[in-house]
């Protein structure tokens, strides 16, 4: 059972990545400047991509209580960690040619998404010994 919701935890960390990248690439091409503007987020709301953005997050948010009715808290919260790597692999890949081909831009997004698996499988593998340990008692 807790393998199903690891499974269903990284489903949804996928979710929550394409959900972010969707929405922000939304909300970039809609807004020129700093200012958020009432007409513009009307704008927003209506474009394809933020609407799919949203589907994202929600089939990602359905995953998540999905999983941790399956793992333990402490087992299935670090692994939602690897949206992060996820969209930053993402944003990379769609962004305008000028950004994607960027050597420096490059090499921050793959350095970042390097880290996160560490960080997540440190989490997942200390959060797995302790459930272990408590219900080993």
């Amino acid at each position: 059972m807790i393998a199903v919701g690891v499974a269903l935890a990284v489903a949804a960390a996928c979710c929550y990545a394409v959900a972010a990248v969707l929405q922000h690439d939304a909300v970039h091409t809609v807004i020129d400047g700093d200012r958020l503007r009432l007409t513009q987020l009307r704008a927003i709301a209506g474009r394809r991509r933020w609407l799919a953005g949203l589907l994202a997050l929600c089939c990602g948010a359905g995953l998540h209580v999905v999983s941790l009715s399956m793992a333990p808290l402490l087992v299935v919260q670090p692994i939602g960690v690897l949206a992060i790597g996820l969209a930053a692999l993402l944003a990379v890949s769609v962004a305008s040619p000028a950004f994607a081909y960027g050597r420096e831009n490059r090499q921050t997004a793959f350095a970042g998404t390097a880290v996160t698996p560490g960080g997540s499988s440190f989490g997942f593998w200390g959060g797995a010994l302790s459930t272990w340990r408590l219900t080993r008692r």
